[in-house]
Formats: C-alpha cells, sequence, structure tokens
C-alpha cells in the first residue's frame, strides 16, 4: 500500500500553519501565542482528527462486509506522532511547528494515554484495529469511555501508590460526540405476555431504569491512510433528567443527584471492583450496555442499507468479541431481531450463529465472566429467558448429555451461575454446524 504523501490534507507548511492558527479561533477564542502548549496540542490533535474524518467518511461506502469488534478494553496509547506518520505529514506539521517557535516533540509530550484498556486483552484489540486500517476493511471498534482509567502509578517512599487516572481532565481531542446516535438501554423492570385476536405471542420488557447510551467517535488512521475508520465509546447518561429539587432545596445534594449518579457510574471505571454485589451488578451493567448499544447501532445502519433482509445478515455483517466480557451479544443479538424486528426465534439464532466469532484468552477460572442467575435475572429478565430458552433447545436437540429432569432450566445447569464462556462458544463460528435448535416456547 502506498503511503499518503500528505498533499491532500496541507499543499505545504504554510497551508498547515494557515490552518493551524485558524483553529485556535474557531476552538478557543484566542491566539495561537496566547496559548500553553497543553492548549497548543489539543487544538493540532482536533485539526489532525477533522483531517481524518474527511478520510473516514469516504474510506467504506461501497464496503459490502463491515467488521465489528467488541472488546471492554482498548490500550491505544498516544495518537498524534502514529497518525500524523500514517497520514504522511510529520515533515510538513514539525517544518510548520518549528517555524511557530515550538516543536512536534513538545506538542507530543502533553499526550495523555486514554484509560482506556489495561494490558494484552486491550492492546491486542487496539491492534486489530490498525491492522483493519492498514488493510482497507471496514472495521470499527465498540467499546466504553471510562470517565477515569484503572489507576495512575506513583512511587512514594520506594512504593507504589495508586492515584485516579484522570485522563480526561483537558479533554480528548480526538473524540467527537454523536448525540444523533444515542440509544437507550433497559434494567431491571417485568416482561410483558402479550397476545393478539389471532393467538400471536409476544414479549416486552418494560419499567425498570432506562439508560441513554451516548457514543464517541474515535477516528482510526492505518499506515497509509488509505482507509480510515472509527472507535465507538459508550457513555451512560440519564435518559431523562430526575433531579431532585426538594432534596437540593433542603441542603441534600448528594440525594438531589443520586439519580445521575447512579446511571453515569456505569461508564466511570474500567473494571469496578466485583467483589460484593453492588460491584457485580455495576459491572453486568456495563458489560450489558456496550453490548446492547452496539448492536442497536449496527441492527439500524443494517437495516438503513439493506431493509429488513435479515437472512443476509452475516453476509454483510460480522460481530467480533474479544474474550468473554462481550458474551451476551449472542442473545442480545437474538433478542433485538425477535422483540424489534419480529424475526423468528430458530432464524435469529442461525444469525448469530453466524454474525458473530470469538477471540479466547484464558482458560483459567477465575478470569471468565459468570454472574448470580438471580442476579443476571432480575437485571436482565428478558435477556434470561433468551439463554434460558437456549440451553432447554440445546437439550431437546440432544447437544449436551444432560439429566431428563422434565423442567431442566439453566439454573440447574449452571448450578446458580451463567457462565459467559458458554454463550461465547455457542455463538461462536465454530459452532456453526453443531446445534439444530427446537424452540420450546412463543417467542
Amino acid at each position: 500500500m502506498a503511503v499518503n504523501n500528505g498533499q491532500n490534507i496541507f499543499t505545504d507548511k504554510q497551508d498547515f500553519e494557515e490552518q493551524y492558527r485558524d483553529k485556535f479561533i474557531k476552538i478557543l477564542g484566542k491566539y495561537y501565542g496566547e496559548c500553553t502548549d497543553q492548549e497548543r496540542y489539543n487544538v493540532l490533535a482536533h485539526l489532525i482528527a477533522e483531517k481524518a474524518r474527511e478520510i473516514q467518511s469516504t474510506s467504506y461506502i461501497h464496503a459490502d462486509k463491515q467488521v465489528y469488534y467488541f472488546s471492554l478494553e482498548f490500550l491505544l496509547g498516544p495518537l498524534l506522532e502514529n497518525y500524523l506518520l500514517n497520514l504522511g505529514i510529520t515533515d510538513v506539521v514539525a517544518e510548520g511547528l518549528k517555524e511557530m517557535g515550538t516543536s512536534l516533540q513538545e506538542l507530543a509530550a502533553q499526550e495523555v494515554d486514554p484509560g482506556l484498556g489495561n494490558g494484552g486483552l486491550g492492546r491486542l484489540a487496539a491492534c486489530f484495529l490498525d491492522s483493519m486500517a492498514h488493510e482497507g476493511m471496514a472495521g470499527f471498534g465498540n467499546g466504553m469511555r471510562y470517565r477515569y482509567g484503572l489507576f495512575r502509578q506513583e512511587i512514594k517512599d520506594g512504593r507504589q501508590v495508586e492515584r485516579t487516572d484522570n485522563w480526561l481532565a483537558n479533554g480528548y481531542p480526538w473524540e467527537v460526540r454523536k448525540d444523533d446516535s444515542s440509544v437507550l438501554v433497559r434494567f431491571g423492570g417485568t416482561v410483558v405476555r402479550h397476545e393478539d385476536e389471532n393467538g400471536n405471542f409476544w414479549f416486552s420488557q418494560e419499567g425498570g431504569q432506562v439508560v441513554r447510551a451516548v457514543p464517541y467517535d474515535v477516528p482510526i488512521v492505518g499506515y497509509g491512510a488509505k482507509t480510515v475508520n472509527k472507535l465507538r465509546l459508550w457513555s451512560a447518561e440519564p435518559a431523562e433528567e430526575d433531579f431532585d429539587l426538594d432534596a437540593f432545596n433542603a441542603g441534600d445534594y448528594a440525594r438531589a443527584n443520586k439519580f445521575r449518579s447512579d446511571v453515569e457510574a456505569i461508564s466511570t471505571i474500567l473494571y469496578p471492583n466485583d467483589s460484593g454485589e453492588h460491584g457485580r451488578i455495576l459491572r453486568l451493567k456495563q458489560e450489558y450496555l456496550f453490548v446492547s448499544a452496539g448492536l442497536q447501532t449496527i441492527l439500524r445502519a443494517y437495516k438503513d442499507k439493506y431493509g429488513e433482509d435479515w437472512e443476509h445478515f452475516a453476509d454483510h455483517v460480522c460481530i467480533h468479541t474479544n474474550d468473554t466480557h462481550p458474551a451476551m451479544c449472542g442473545p442480545e443479538l437474538m433478542r433485538l431481531l425477535v422483540d424489534d424486528h419480529g424475526v423468528d426465534f430458530n432464524e435469529a439464532f442461525d444469525i448469530a450463529r453466524n454474525a458473530i466469532s470469538y477471540t479466547n484468552h484464558t482458560v483459567m477460572p477465575e478470569a471468565l465472566e459468570k454472574w448470580p442467575i438471580n442476579t443476571f435475572r432480575e437485571l436482565l429478565p428478558r435477556l434470561y429467558m433468551f439463554i434460558d430458552e437456549l440451553i432447554v433447545a440445546i437439550r431437546s436437540s440432544c447437544l449436551l448429555t444432560l439429566t431428563a429432569t422434565p423442567n431442566f432450566s439453566l439454573q440447574q445447569l449452571c448450578c446458580g451461575i451463567t457462565p459467559f464462556v458458554w454463550l461465547t462458544s455457542l455463538f461462536c463460528l465454530a459452532t456453526r454446524s453443531m446445534v439444530s435448535l427446537t424452540c420450546t416456547q412463543t417467542f
């Protein structure tokens, strides 16, 4: 692949300087000479991100198949110098900055690592995104926009001290908020069974807590910059403002903002402590939110392009799940197809099985996602019905050798635990020919 020489971005260093100086007035309302190095870095990153999005807008118009990479971690690292190299404009930007009295190294030093990942899992995800962009593939990331990273390390008196990783303190100039692409995600409530005059049944989940998932898009620039993809990061916000004015006027400010605080906690930190019940619920909410929000976006985009042709969904969409955190992709995709788009249960299973793939990182028991059945059922009652039905259907198809108990359920199979590694394996491409489902309920 030929490297972009930057001529379509900046004609020369004078063109870069003019566009760069102009951005200060538009973004900060002041001149270059009045700004700190941090502000100069932010404006430069804004400018480069804008140029990348211009390439992105024409990168995959004719792509017949798109890949969506679901991961709770994306360890991107600093982007500025990497993107300048990939776009082929390092020299013109460096020379332009030098003439303006600063250096690329000084501004690049202002960039912080985005707190979106922890280790190998997140680095692998970031590398996949980079590689797909370089290879010209329409490949998009789907993850969470954490307010704080895992932690920031300091050494005090010869010992490690963990501090809050407030990586968004100065904003993140690479991202753009997309309010028009927000979706609603529901937790808790009850499942209501409906029946029409012809005896047809369907279900809806009503009540509970409704959260607004708001996406922030980050451009992914591959080497050569022929294709620019995007990483979509989800942030949790209240679907409706529930500010307790009486509590505020009484001086109870914490209670006045409790609803917003509880919702925003979903996307506050990477890997909340799940040793207690509250932490387990928060982590399950976190995993479900980015799965459901991402899938809703995928289905909406697919329907806009192909209509209700769900039979060929897997011909145009590949959903890859990175480890067991996005394991709910399979049953949630089925739920959305069945409940929101009227697809038959068995057909929805075939669609999900052919569209979803899975990367396993470890078989250590402590690293595999699992949840108490009662917790899962109370928080995600409709999704639980799908998982329970899948177990029953598999038993009836004789895939597993199980007890002949007439009222067999997921509760019995899992001893009260929902094993996410089982879900990922079930919907993995490797199991494409293993199962022929027989639905035992009307979905």
